[in-house]
């Protein structure tokens, strides 16, 4: 069945690791906000709690432009340059400690 998470709408949901909570946007205002739930056979919404304002961030339509760390206490969003969208770039480090070590002997 389907369950109704948000009360004015939301987007880009991004479930918490403790499993008891769904992080997702306000539409109504772009405040990242997190709905806790009963995970019995009813699901109902326990409450919602605003968290802060996440208008600065990038924001997308078909996927989150964000993530929760695994102790769902700290978040990565995207945010883009004084150009917009033109600006973002993505840096994938990989080896990331041999890199250190290597600049630390030099």
């Amino acid at each position: 069945g389907r369950t109704q998470i948000s009360r004015n709408g939301g987007r880009e949901p991004v479930w918490a690791h403790n499993r008891r909570e769904l992080f997702f946007r306000d539409l109504s205002d772009g405040w990242l906000t997190v709905a806790s739930y009963a995970a019995d056979s009813s699901f109902a919404v326990q409450g919602w709690q605003r968290l802060f304002d996440a208008t600065g961030y990038e924001a997308f339509p078909h996927w989150h432009g964000y993530d929760v760390t695994r102790d769902d206490e700290r978040f990565i969003f995207i945010r883009s340059g004084s150009g917009g969208m033109e600006d973002l770039s993505l840096v994938l480090v990989q080896n990331l400690f041999t890199e250190l070590e290597e600049r630390v002997r030099r």
